[in-house]
């Protein structure tokens, strides 16, 4: 056994996940190979993971953290490196970044599963004030199919956008206060600038209340 964990350690993360596809008829070594390769990533995913920790107390980044390899072990075929990308550390990057991109996926199913039932009331409570104006004469059962459907439909780095705009919505100024750290650290997740992440909100808001009104108001039947 020494030995083959031995020649685990000395394999890439990408021959790793090769031996954990091969599951089904060697689940032994693909358990190996787990375990390996959660040795090496997993706790600069646990790092990141608790990056989310102002989502509240019932967020526990182990957990996320721990879901993410029972994921990958799952689907570790699914994983491509690009054939140009030849250099052993530019290797492990790709394979950290294809391990964040399942976790925060992860995170975001969180989120999603714990806010798709905001009611009307809650959301434009919360909203920025030009989604509260948008909201105010929308009945609240058309306002909460169309958050639930906004959120199956964008991507998940604007459902983290949105729902993180929400959490910090400020009644009394009618604005959306996200603290300085908590909006640099969206910003670097998501990949763009302060000014960006508030031109990118102000849209997402503007799509809901489009979304609420045409379920509110239907087009009519043709006149021809």
């Amino acid at each position: 056994m020494t030995i083959l964990i031995d020649s685990l350690a000395e394999q890439t993360a990408p021959q790793l996940l090769e031996q954990m596809a091969r599951r089904e008829t060697e689940r032994e070594l693909a358990e190996e190979a787990c375990e390996e390769l959660f040795r090496r990533f997993s706790r600069r995913l646990l790092a990141a993971a608790f990056k989310y920790s102002y989502l509240g107390a019932d967020f526990d980044p182990e957990m996320h953290m721990s879901e993410t390899f029972i994921r990958v072990y799952r689907h570790a075929g699914s994983f491509t490196c690009p054939p140009e990308v030849t250099e052993p550390d530019k290797i492990e990057e790709k394979v950290l970044i294809w391990l964040f991109r399942i976790q925060r996926n992860l995170i975001i199913d969180f989120c999603n599963a714990r806010y798709s039932k905001i009611k009307l009331a809650e959301a434009a409570a919360k909203a920025p004030k030009v989604a509260r104006k948008g909201l105010a004469n929308i009945s609240p059962e058309f306002g909460e199919a169309a958050i639930k459907d906004l959120l199956l439909i964008i991507p998940p780095p604007d459902k983290e956008l949105l729902l993180t705009s929400y959490s910090y919505y400020n009644e009394v100024s009618g604005e959306c206060e996200i603290p300085d750290k908590i909006r640099n650290q969206l910003c670097a997740r998501l990949g763009i600038t302060p000014e960006n992440l508030r031109t990118r909100r102000l849209r997402l808001v503007n799509r809901l209340i489009k979304l609420a009104m045409s379920k509110q108001n239907p087009p009519g039947p043709s006149n021809l």
